[in-house]
């Protein structure tokens, strides 16, 4: 295997694992790094005559959606470049 092509492989192979740490950790302790999905969508610390309120999201079912949703495209990304990696080796 040249340098370089080892060298790519360790950089997808970290991509992945990092990801899916990532993916573990916001699984395993939810509600810490939701509360900080929760205080985004819902804008609540821009000022109250600020124009741009109206697109705060505060319905709770859309903030526990969009937390899935980034959880499963850190699952998703780290499966794809472990798999990429393995088929790399």
């Amino acid at each position: 295997m040249s340098p370089i092509r080892a060298i790519q492989l360790l950089g997808v192979a970290a991509i992945g694992v990092l990801a899916g740490l990532a993916c573990l950790n916001n699984l395993t302790d939810y509600n810490s790094n939701f509360a900080l999905v929760q205080h985004v969508m819902s804008m609540d610390t821009t000022f109250a005559e600020s124009t741009v309120r109206w697109r705060a999201i505060t319905n709770p079912a859309l903030h526990h959606a969009a937390y899935w949703l980034i959880i499963a495209a850190e699952g998703l990304a780290a499966a794809l470049c472990l798999a990429g990696a393995a088929k790399m080796l």
